[in-house]
């Protein structure tokens, strides 16, 4: 008769793995708020991205704007520039540890030098 007890995987595994799914569920509500900002739903959802969603607020400022068209499209540049960094880092964090350290520092550090 085999032995039909597993047996656990190792906490720092499922620890990443839980990790991983996080990074993912922000970027899937981040992009979520993207869109219900842009249908104008006037609902936020929490645990998501701060930069890309003020990127889009400006977009869609600066498009009202005649004569914003160029900041219009820098913001989006921004907006969508952090959702890809952010969806690499978790590509990427499969093979190395090392991307998933990295995705928090992505627009963090561009958080904090907006706050200075």
């Amino acid at each position: 008769m085999k032995n039909t007890k597993t047996t656990p995987a190792n906490p720092l595994v499922q620890k990443y793995a839980s990790a991983r799914s996080n990074l993912m569920l922000m970027l899937a509500l981040t992009a979520l708020n993207i869109v219900l900002l842009i249908v104008e739903a006037d609902y936020m959802l929490l645990f998501s991205a701060t930069i890309p969603y003020v990127a889009s607020i400006y977009a869609m400022i600066y498009g009202m704007v005649p004569g914003g068209e160029s900041y219009m499209y820098a913001a989006i540049s921004v907006a969508a520039v952090c959702l890809v960094l952010y969806l690499i880092c978790w590509l990427l964090s499969k093979k190395n540890v090392t991307w998933m350290c990295c995705a928090p520092n992505c627009t963090d550090s561009t958080k904090t030098h907006l706050m200075v």
